[in-house]
């Protein structure tokens, strides 16, 4: 693809929210290797609070339906689309659009599951590295060692404020997780909060409310949070954090990407 050729970049990813963090160095090499171009997400609504923190993006297409979405990106004009989520509503749109060119993810979903039992013997490629990959089919090719940083959650201290936080007074701390797998035990959270002398904030969904309950009430230092803030909340909580302690999930990614001392 020539230099300047195109100008629409459109980037699919519909969910998670870690999934979603992963994209930002793919945005921050689209920009640098064509400064002048617009570059967008599409992704579903409950994340696009959380598309506002990625670097070099510059619209969010929300995506409500195939139709809304196809009409949505038809109205863009002519684009580049790079489909790093593979799924066949995703596939769709990238055909209906006026699109000049298409990359897909390739996703390897059976390789992954079957390293971590010893079926197949490699190490595991990090996923911001295979959408770095994924953007080498257009001529883009990004350094994978480039330092790629969230932005700062517009209005994070009057969100701290509004639950009585002070920026860097406090460990943010999450029991959530959609897999029970990749959870921070009870156990070694309230380990945590009985060992350390410091204020743990506890973040996650409705799901863990009663985790979160049952640590508070055995520690002073526990400040239940969950199942309250908003996600775009609990990234600014995140941020204003001195560290951030949970499994692989959202949460962790997002810590990660503020280069908020992150321990998974």
């Amino acid at each position: 693809m020539k230099r300047g050729e195109y100008q629409n970049f459109v980037v699919a990813r519909l969910s998670s929210i870690g999934d979603i963090v992963l994209t930002a160095p793919v945005f921050v090499a689209i920009k640098e290797a064509y400064p002048s171009s617009r570059t967008f997400l599409l992704t579903k609504p409950e994340y696009s609070d959380i598309a506002r923190l990625l670097p070099s993006l510059d619209y969010i297409i929300k995506y409500s339906s195939l139709l809304s979405a196809i009409r949505e990106l038809r109205s863009t004009g002519k684009i580049v689309y790079i489909d790093l989520h593979s799924k066949l509503k995703t596939k769709l749109c990238g055909i209906m659009a006026d699109t000049v060119y298409r990359v897909t993810y390739r996703k390897k979903s059976l390789e992954r599951w079957l390293i971590p039992v010893g079926v197949v013997k490699k190490q595991v490629t990090p996923v911001y590295v295979r959408y770095l990959d994924t953007l080498k089919k257009i001529g883009i090719n990004a350094s994978y060692n480039k330092e790629v940083k969230l932005k700062e959650p517009d209005g994070w201290e009057n969100v701290l404020e509004k639950f009585n936080l002070r920026p860097r007074s406090y460990i943010c701390a999450s029991p959530a997780a959609n897999y029970a797998t990749k959870r921070t035990p009870f156990k070694l959270l309230d380990e945590i909060a009985g060992n350390l002398n410091e204020k743990i904030v506890l973040l996650g969904g409705k799901d863990v409310t009663q985790t979160g309950r049952l640590l508070k009430e055995r520690h002073n230092n526990v400040i239940d949070l969950t199942g309250t803030p908003s996600i775009y909340e609990s990234s600014s909580i995140i941020y204003g954090s001195k560290c951030y302690i949970g499994g692989d999930t959202g949460l962790s990614h997002i810590s990660a990407g503020f280069k908020i001392p992150t321990i998974i």
